[in-house]
Order: C-alpha cells, then sequence, then structure tokens
C-alpha cells in the first residue's frame, strides 16, 4: 500500500493523512446508501405495515467516543449507562447507536467535517431521541454541530473535565456530569504509604489527550514540590521508556497517567501500556485511571468510569421520561476515590494504606475464606461429644420426664374436676371444647355430653356482630382474657353475665385454652341499681340548680323588659323625655348587674371546691389512675400499654382534679372500643415532654372507631354527648379543668382507626429534687 501512494508522489505525513481522508469518504459512502436504503424500507413499512422493531416505537440513544469504542474506560462508561436504562439487554424500550471519533487516529477538521456528514445521512430519518457525548473530543464535536446534526435531541456528555466545559457555554437543552481528577489525593496517599519518596516520575505519551493530561497533573501536584522532587518523564518510546523506569533509585515513585502515541506514531491502548510499565518498573507505579487496577498499579484516586456511566444512564432515563433538560442541569462532579491493588501492595511490601481507601483483589486468610467450612467441622466434632453424653443422660431424663408429666395431668385433672369455679378446655385449632368440669355444667346448664364438640357460641354465648369472626379472631390471637365479661344465654332463655378468664397452654401437645367463669349477673344488677339511682339524684340537684337559677334570674330579667318597654314607648312620642329615658337605661343596667352577680353566685356553688396546685409528678397520676381502671379494663377485655416518660418534669396542678380528667379520658377510650374485636382492643397511654421544652403531655390512645368527622367539634360543648344516657359533661369539665391549669386537651382521629385525646399541661418552672 506504501509503494502504492509513494508512486503517486504521496510520502510521510501527506500519504498518512491523505489515507485517513479516503478512508473516511468511503465510510461517508457507504453510510449515504445504508441511510438511502433504510429511508426507502421505512417508506414501504409505512405503506404495507409497521415492522416489528417500530411497533413498540423504542426511544433512541446515540452514544458518540472521542476514541476507539473498545477502549477499557469506554466499554465501562457503556456498560453503566446500558445497564441503567437496559437492565434486560432487549433493547425493547431504548435502542442504542454508538459511533467514535477515534481522534488519536484520526484528528483534523477535514476528518471531522466527513464524520458529520456521515452522521448527518446516517441518522437522518431516524435522528436519535438523545445523543451522548463522551469525552472531550466528542463533546466539542457535538456542540459545534448540533443545530444542523441533531437539532431536537437534548445533549448529556460525561467524561470531560470540569475545566474543558467551555464548548457548551451559552448552550441550551445540555445535561452532563463533569469528572473531577484529584493527583493531588493520589499523590497524598502515594507518600503515606511509601514516606521514603524523595522523587516522583510523571509518565505519559505524547498525543494531544497526554500531553493535556500530564499538564494539567503537573499543575496539581506543584504543592508538593516542597516536599518532593516533581519530575516530567521524557517522552519516549515505548520501549525505551520502559527501560530507562527499570533502573530508577529505589527513593522513587513512578506516576503513570496515559500512552496513546509514542513519539515515533505508534498507538497504544492505555490500559495495556500500564501493565507493560508497572511490570518493567523497579518501584511502584501509581495511575490516574480505575481501568489500571489489576494491571499492577498500585492504586489510583478516580470516580470509576462504571459508576459515572450509572449516573449517567439515570440522568437519560429522567429525560427519556419527560423531565426537561433545565430541570436537571450539569451536576456536580462525583469525588473521586483511593482505589488500591492489593496484589501490587504485596509486591512492594506495603502494609498501610489510609483508611478510606478501597483494596480490591486482597486474598482472605484461610480463617476468613474457609470459615464456614472450619465452623462446621468443630461443629461436628463438639456435637459427637456433646451426643456421646446427651444419649447417656437421655434415657434417664425422658423416664423422669414422663412420670412427671403423669403426676402434674393426674393433679390437673384433680384441680380441674373439684374446682369450684367454672373451667372448660377448648382447643385453639377450631374452637371446640373438649372437656368441662361439673361447675360448668352447672352454669351452662347443659349435660357435660352435649357441651363436648361444640363451640362456646353454640352453648349460648352471645357476641355482638359477627359472632363467628369475632371468636376465630379472638382464638388466633391467643390474647388472655381476666375477668372479660360475655353474656351467657341458658337453655330455660335465663340471660347471665359471666366474667371470663383465659389462659393458652398446651395439653397433650395441643395449644388450648383454659378458660375459667364467675356469674356476675347479681353484681351486674346491684351496679345498675346504684347507677339508676346516682342519675336520679343527679337529675334531682339538676332540677333543683335549673330553678334556683330560673328563680334569681327571672326577677332581673323581666325588670329588664319592662323598662325596655317603657323606652320604647317614651322615644315614639314626638318629644320624648329624655331625662326619663336615661333613668330608664339606669335601672337596665342595675338589673343586668343583678342577673349577672345570680350567675356568677351559681357559678361559684357549683365549683365550690378550691383548686390546690402543688408540684407534682404526672406519671404517678396515670399510674394511678391506670390502677383504678385496670378491673374494668380486664372485665371489658382490653389490654393496657405504658410509654410513660423517664424523668418526666414535675407540673403543677390539683392532683385530684387532674385525675379526675385521666379517669374520664380512660373510661372513654375503654366505651370507645366497644363493638371492636377482643383480641384487638388496646388502649395505650403515653407521656413525654413537647418539643416546646415548657409543656408536658399525656395521651390516650384508643382502636375504637373514631370520632365522627361532624361532631368532632363538639365533642368539648356541654351537654353533648354520643353515649346512650350520657349528660354530656365529662369533656366539657375536663377541658374546664385543664384551662384552668394553665394547659389544654385536645383531640383527633388516627389514620390507622381509633382516635386519641392529649392533655398538655405547661411545666412547673422550680423542679422539686427528684
Amino acid at each position: 500500500m506504501r509503494e502504492t501512494w509513494e508512486l503517486f508522489g504521496l510520502k510521510g505525513e501527506a500519504q498518512k493523512k491523505r489515507v485517513n481522508f479516503v478512508m473516511i469518504k468511503l465510510i461517508g459512502r457507504i453510510g449515504f446508501h445504508m441511510t438511502w436504503c433504510l429511508g426507502w424500507t421505512v417508506a414501504f413499512a409505512m405503506i404495507f405495515g409497521t415492522p416489528a422493531w417500530a411497533a413498540g416505537t423504542p426511544q433512541r440513544v446515540l452514544i458518540l467516543f472521542s476514541n476507539d469504542r473498545l477502549l477499557p474506560a469506554n466499554q465501562r462508561l457503556e456498560e453503566g449507562i446500558r445497564q441503567t436504562l437496559d437492565p434486560a439487554g432487549d433493547e425493547k424500550s431504548v435502542i442504542f447507536f454508538a459511533e467514535f471519533l477515534d481522534v488519536v487516529r484520526f484528528n483534523g477538521q477535514e476528518v471531522e467535517e466527513v464524520m458529520a456528514e456521515y452522521l448527518t445521512k446516517r441518522y437522518g430519518s431516524v435522528p436519535p431521541d438523545i445523543v451522548v457525548a463522551l469525552g472531550q473530543q466528542a463533546l466539542n464535536f457535538i456542540a459545534e454541530r448540533r443545530d444542523a446534526m441533531f437539532p431536537a435531541a437534548p445533549l448529556v456528555f460525561g467524561g470531560v473535565t470540569t475545566d474543558k466545559l467551555e464548548a457548551i457555554e451559552g448552550m441550551t437543552e445540555v445535561v452532563g456530569l463533569p469528572m473531577l481528577q484529584s493527583a493531588a489525593l493520589l499523590v497524598e496517599a502515594a507518600l503515606q504509604m511509601r514516606p521514603e519518596t524523595r522523587e516522583i516520575f510523571f509518565v505519559s505519551g505524547v498525543s494531544p489527550f497526554d500531553q493535556t493530561l500530564r499538564k494539567s497533573t503537573l499543575a496539581q501536584c506543584a504543592s508538593f514540590s516542597d516536599r518532593v522532587k516533581i519530575t516530567a518523564f521524557p517522552t519516549l518510546p515505548l520501549r525505551e521508556t520502559k527501560a530507562r523506569l527499570s533502573g530508577l533509585d529505589e527513593d522513587s515513585l513512578i506516576v503513570y497517567l496515559s500512552y496513546f502515541e509514542s513519539p515515533t506514531g505508534e498507538t497504544y491502548i492505555p490500559a495495556r501500556v500500564a501493565k507493560e510499565i508497572s511490570g518493567a518498573a523497579n518501584v511502584p507505579v501509581f495511575g490516574s485511571f480505575d481501568t489500571y487496577i489489576g494491571t499492577g498499579v498500585l492504586g489510583v484516586s478516580v470516580s470509576p468510569f462504571k459508576e459515572e456511566g450509572i449516573i449517567l444512564g439515570k440522568l437519560i432515563r429522567r429525560l427519556l421520561d419527560g423531565t426537561k433538560p433545565e430541570e436537571i442541569g450539569i451536576l456536580p462532579p462525583t469525588s473521586p476515590r483511593l482505589i488500591l491493588d492489593a496484589n501490587a501492595m504485596d509486591r512492594w511490601g506495603i502494609t498501610e494504606h489510609p483508611p478510606s481507601a478501597e483494596v480490591r483483589f486482597r486474598t482472605p486468610s484461610l480463617w476468613k475464606e474457609h470459615r464456614t467450612e472450619m465452623l462446621v467441622g468443630l461443629s461436628v466434632v463438639v456435637l459427637q461429644g456433646m451426643l456421646i453424653a446427651g444419649l447417656i443422660l437421655s434415657k434417664a431424663r425422658r423416664r423422669r420426664i414422663e412420670s412427671e408429666l403423669l403426676t402434674s395431668e393426674a393433679r390437673f385433672s384433680d384441680v380441674f374436676t373439684g374446682s369450684p369455679v367454672a373451667m372448660c378446655i377448648v382447643r385453639q385449632s377450631d374452637g371446640r371444647i373438649i372437656d368441662v368440669n361439673p361447675e360448668w355444667v352447672s352454669i351452662i346448664g347443659l349435660p357435660r355430653a352435649e357441651v363436648l364438640g361444640k363451640t362456646p357460641l353454640e352453648t349460648g354465648f352471645k357476641m355482638e356482630g359477627d359472632a363467628d369472626q369475632r371468636y376465630r379472631l379472638f382464638l388466633d390471637s391467643g390474647k388472655p382474657l381476666t375477668d372479660f365479661e360475655q353474656k351467657l344465654v341458658t337453655p330455660d332463655g335465663t340471660a347471665r353475665i359471666l366474667s371470663i378468664s383465659s389462659q393458652l397452654t398446651s395439653l397433650h401437645g395441643e395449644s388450648c385454652l383454659i378458660m375459667a367463669a364467675k356469674d356476675t349477673t347479681d353484681l351486674h344488677e346491684e351496679q345498675s341499681s346504684r347507677h339508676d339511682l346516682a342519675r336520679t339524684m343527679r337529675m334531682a340537684i339538676l332540677g333543683e340548680m335549673t330553678a334556683l337559677i330560673a328563680h334569681e334570674i327571672n326577677q332581673p330579667l323581666g325588670a329588664i323588659q319592662s323598662n325596655t318597654d317603657a323606652a320604647e314607648m317614651l322615644l315614639k312620642k314626638q318629644d320624648p323625655a329624655l331625662g326619663e329615658v336615661k333613668l330608664i337605661l339606669s335601672d337596665i343596667r342595675k338589673d343586668n348587674r343583678r342577673a349577672s352577680i345570680v350567675i356568677q353566685k351559681v357559678r361559684a356553688f357549683v365549683a365550690s371546691k378550691e383548686v390546690n396546685k402543688v408540684p407534682t409528678d404526672l406519671n404517678l397520676l396515670l399510674t394511678g389512675s391506670i390502677a383504678r381502671i385496670s378491673p374494668e379494663a380486664r372485665r371489658r377485655g382490653v389490654t393496657i400499654e405504658r410509654e410513660l416518660a423517664q424523668n418526666l418534669p414535675f407540673v403543677e396542678v390539683d392532683p385530684v382534679q387532674v385525675e379526675q380528667v385521666m379517669d374520664n379520658l380512660f373510661s372513654n377510650a375503654i366505651e370507645a372500643m366497644h363493638g371492636v374485636s377482643v383480641a384487638s382492643r388496646t388502649m395505650v397511654i403515653r407521656s413525654a415532654v413537647r418539643s416546646d421544652g415548657n409543656t408536658v403531655e399525656a395521651c390516650v390512645e384508643d382502636c375504637g372507631h373514631g370520632i365522627p368527622a361532624d361532631q368532632l367539634p363538639k365533642i368539648f360543648e356541654s351537654f353533648h354527648t354520643s353515649k346512650n344516657g350520657g349528660m354530656g359533661l365529662g369533656l366539657a369539665l375536663s377541658r374546664s379543668i385543664a384551662e384552668a391549669h394553665g394547659g389544654s386537651l385536645h383531640a383527633r382521629n388516627l389514620e390507622t382507626g381509633g382516635s386519641i385525646f392529649c392533655l398538655f399541661l405547661p411545666i412547673h418552672k422550680i423542679q422539686p429534687a427528684h
């Protein structure tokens, strides 16, 4: 080939450029014809049907590399992009196109114009949705020609250092991730691992990329010149470079940058050169890209190319999903990190490294590599010894357990049969009764033979709502009951109220519930009578108070009405007697004052108790209220959970009045869970210091049905109630007590169901010593 071109008088550099130009021109012609054929194919598909590749209308991404696409760095960048955009690798949603300029071997304005013509014709009928430029030359190439080549496609760039972005100044629809090279971090780490270093050699080739990287790296490392000698290694052919690097002083280090081209014109892949230089050098070699790790280079300070590609893939995905480029913009560069090769560290006897470094290829110790196997072997030996000892004791132990089990079962049978408390045993799996004692038979009113094999519901127990579902939930929860009241209808139609307690246990290898029952019907009737009497007394007192208020206030109100009528008559006259009107107004004022005094006296009579505020531990008040309400909670099947803050600051309150508030809130919470499954009835009581630092709170949370939205604003109003037979004064009085102490009382519904009431009280300024 060389001889052929020499016949035309083309030699040396002129021959090389001419060959390059002809080759690129030929590629452009081929691309033109391919584009022409593709255009006819698309036209044919539009007439006769949509081709399979267009059916799903996948989006197109064109990636343009500055150098050979097969360079390790470019492969990792593309791998990160593809892994993010198309993890399945089927290109169903995204189609990738890849081109490269190969600027190391082909450069110059004439070559770029031919490449631009080729890309324009090739992608004219199938324009990309996104154009990705990887590398400085690719970014400059696209930035200069985007409006002519791909005017509708946003530009995404990567693999460009932060100081080389002048090509995109003023451009719109540009998204990118600049790279940050930190040679200073690498040199600092190298000096820590080799403190005896006196000189650092920086090695690179002669291509424009090599020289640009060499210049910027030397500038970054100028600050180390007072600690070590910074030397730019001569740009020599690779063979001479390796020979020179094999004879350096032992107190030296090498930083290999890149070597795309030698002074004699040969081109190389920098990662392969890294392997040759590392193998030839007699001192440690550090590098500038993560593709050098594994070639013998000791360490690099970078953001790995694949990770950069993944970030670029996420940016491209956002654009394809409809995010506008200006909403993304140019991201700040990823911080580089130190990556070391454990094999190279072993070669040079380096054991210490910066704690933040990532060490690759470290061979685990025998224990780390085979820890599982060693543990298994050791365990087998230990287990064998234990098995031998266990077998010796097993038979005697089994006999002892069997004897104790028989004795225990006999004792349980005696207690179960002779107990004066009604008891039955229910199988948890299906809820059926497997045994009852005589007292249970007496209460139920059915013979034992008729009870066995039935559920308690089938023997007369009544539950509100979907009884079967609630009973099943109770069984599945395994929740123990204590004094839970349940209604029973005996065969003769008599309604009885039983206090049920239960405990989950295992009998003969089967999960069972042992249930005990006490007849509390008479007690309830007595409590109901007391309740009716108390209500009658309250109504009587309320009637007396109403009569008192009406009697005392009726006279001044009547006087006010009479004076008002007289004043209206005087004012209707043609010449009203204003003096008399003034006297009437004075009388109205006096009667109004009389009515106000009456109201104040009645209020003082109702609230005659004097508030006695003292520093008080709110947790103690809550604990006391919990103790008082616990029997009722057990009777209703409600579980109480406490979440009381430790070292809660004291509050200055009247303990009796605050306990009245908490008792009322606890009682309301239990009442609110009426109709909820027994397995779900839980009341949570909390105390804490609020975020303002000046208030403590006591909250009561239930899992009931919540407060109807239309009633929530009214629940603290007097005489407003949702209870059957309620007077509507409890919450109103509770809020009045809270406000009298400088606090407040609030309520809201929970998103998970139920409601929560919180009492807020100010912290006492002077805290007593605990």
